[in-house]
């Protein structure tokens, strides 16, 4: 009896672990240091767990740079706002994000589309200069200083 219990508790933490709430990343896997980035966007996509903006940013050199930007869940009660009224293509927005860390950077950045990063926004700039709080991972204190911090919408 004792044996049929860990073969069936085994095989239900298998069939847990190889589920996509198994492979759900963390905050483990982003860079610690942010990166800001400005652009316009491409699309808004709804996505499990986490919704994925593209957002096109014009480098200095005029050469454009797509990047995935990993935002909240689709549950997200801002969400909607965001999508029907801000989010829009050609909407300039700006993000402090995290870059994954580069053990975990060829699982998700396209191969075959080079100049396709993936980030995690963490904090939202409008052109208007409202602050959002965006996606769940990632540090204020890196991306905002105190003041900042006290105008954040979450």
């Amino acid at each position: 009896m004792k044996t049929r219990l860990t073969v069936t508790g085994s095989m239900l933490l298998t069939g847990i672990l190889s589920s996509p709430l198994g492979a759900h990343h963390s905050a483990a896997m982003f860079e610690r240091t942010p990166l800001w980035i400005e652009g316009t966007v491409v699309r808004f996509e709804r996505m499990v767990p986490h919704t994925v903006l593209v957002l096109r940013e014009t480098r200095d050199d005029g050469r454009g740079v797509e990047w995935l930007v990993e935002g909240p869940t689709i549950r997200s009660r801002a969400q909607q706002r965001f999508v029907d009224e801000i989010l829009v293509a050609g909407a300039a927005v700006e993000f402090c994000s995290f870059p994954m860390k580069a053990k975990f950077v060829s699982r998700r950045d396209d191969p075959s589309r080079p100049s396709q990063h993936f980030v995690h926004g963490h904090v939202l700039r409008l052109p208007d200069g409202e602050l959002w709080a965006w996606g769940p991972y990632g540090l204020i204190d890196e991306c905002l200083g105190d003041a900042e911090q006290t105008q954040l919408n979450r």
